[in-house]
C-alpha cells in the first residue's frame, strides 16, 4: 500500500486504523502546556487526522521528533476504529510525560480564539497538511501551549493507520 492509495475504509475494515483522544481541563494561562508522548511500534504510521480543540484565546500546537523522557506519564489506550477487530495498536500514547529533551520540532501551528464579554470562539485545527508518515520505533512529543490570558481546556485527537508497507 502506498500512502497515495490509502483507502481509509479498507484500513478500518482490516483493523489497521486507530484513534487516541484525550481532554484536559484547566491548563494555566501565559505558557501552561499539555503534552503527550507517542511511541510508534514495529510499523510506520500514516497520520490521517489530527484535531486540537480549545476554549482559549491563543494556543500554539507543535510536535517534536526524537524526544527523550525520564517518565512516560499516564497511558492512554488507543482504540481500534473497527470495533469488531481484536487487533491492538502497536502505538503507545501517554499524557504528561517528564521530558528531558524535546528533540526536533515541527513548524508550530497557531490556534486562534477569543475572550471577553460578548465574544465566543473556540479555537481548533484539523490536520497540519494532508497526511504525515511517522517511522517505526520512534518517540514523538505533542505539545499544546496556552499563550492566552485565561485558563483553558484542550482536547487532542489523533487517528492513524499502521502499515508495514509505507
Amino acid at each position: 500500500m502506498s500512502h497515495s492509495n490509502l483507502n481509509i475504509f479498507a484500513e478500518i475494515a482490516n483493523g489497521m486504523a486507530f484513534q487516541a483522544s484525550d481532554k484536559v481541563d484547566s491548563i494555566a494561562n501565559d505558557g501552561g502546556v499539555q503534552e503527550y508522548l507517542v511511541k510508534t511500534g514495529a510499523m510506520p504510521l500514516i497520520i490521517i487526522d489530527r484535531v486540537i480543540t480549545t476554549n482559549s484565546d491563543e494556543v500554539i500546537f507543535q510536535s517534536f521528533a526524537g524526544v527523550t523522557v525520564s517518565d512516560d506519564g499516564d497511558e492512554i489506550i488507543p482504540q481500534n476504529l473497527n470495533r469488531m477487530s481484536t487487533r491492538p495498536s502497536t502505538v503507545q500514547v501517554f499524557r504528561d510525560p517528564t521530558v528531558t529533551d524535546e528533540g526536533i520540532g515541527s513548524f508550530p501551528s497557531y490556534i486562534p480564539g477569543s475572550t471577553g464579554q460578548g465574544q465566543t470562539f473556540n479555537g481548533g485545527f484539523n490536520q497540519q497538511g494532508l497526511v504525515r508518515i511517522l517511522p517505526a520505533n520512534t518517540m514523538f512529543l505533542l505539545r499544546s501551549t496556552n499563550n492566552g490570558g485565561a485558563v483553558v481546556n484542550i482536547e487532542t485527537s489523533v487517528i492513524w493507520v499502521e502499515s508495514p508497507e509505507v
